[in-house]
């Protein structure tokens, strides 16, 4: 618990509570983390936070990869009913290409990118929007379905 991440995740907390308020990202942090931790997939709020020792990734980096993990599988839900592990991800994987290179520019341009597009567009919009990378290989989407 003595990185730099660590350090500044408390201290952000630090100052939320003495202003009683806390930004959006240190409340997902905390939410997702604290669920988790209670439903039993981490053994230490340490380790649900991220909280982790140097030069690992920061806790609201983790936070952005896990619940793009929980998108990117509810995105595989939706599009491909009925199919194994690797079908699903290599569905997956060929959506997401044609969604990063045709769709997804279009929706950047527009005010509310969000609207009168089908479920699926909307989630793999919202992974494009935590700013972390999202995996477009078979195998890279393998690993996280």
């Amino acid at each position: 618990m003595s990185d730099d991440s660590t350090l500044q995740f408390v201290q952000r907390l630090f100052v939320a509570a003495a202003r009683r308020k806390l930004p959006d990202d240190l409340a997902e942090v905390l939410m997702v983390g604290l669920a988790a931790y209670q439903r039993g997939e981490f053994k230490t709020l340490d380790d649900a936070f991220g909280i982790r020792s140097h030069g690992m990734k920061s806790v609201c980096y983790q936070v952005k990869i896990r619940e793009r993990d929980r998108l990117l599988k509810q995105i595989a839900e939706l599009i491909c009913i009925d199919s194994n592990k690797w079908e699903r991800a290599k569905r997956l994987s060929e959506t997401i290409k044609q969604f990063e290179s045709r769709i997804l520019p279009r929706l950047r341009k527009k005010e509310n990118p969000k609207a009168n597009i089908p479920q699926w567009q909307v989630l793999l919009y919202k992974c494009f929007e935590l700013d972390v990378k999202v995996p477009s290989s078979g195998k890279g989407l393998l690993n996280i379905l």
